[in-house]
């Protein structure tokens, strides 16, 4: 797996790409991250970025009318 959360697009390359990429999930071969770098040229980096929570704080049935 390259990543255990999301991902977020900063290339700032603007459309729809068609592309195939081609790793083994063996620990001897090259690795998803590797992957990407070597046959698309991008980097996935970990960073961390502010993000957008909803908090609930009370749940209550509908009452009967």
């Amino acid at each position: 797996m390259i990543t255990d959360g999301q991902v977020l697009d900063k290339t700032g390359l603007a459309g729809a790409y068609d592309f195939t990429l081609e790793f083994a999930r063996d620990p001897f071969g090259v690795s998803a991250r590797a992957a990407v770098q070597e046959q698309l040229g991008l980097r996935i980096e970990a960073a961390k970025e502010a993000a957008e929570i909803l908090m609930i704080e009370s749940v209550q049935r509908p009452s009967e009318n």
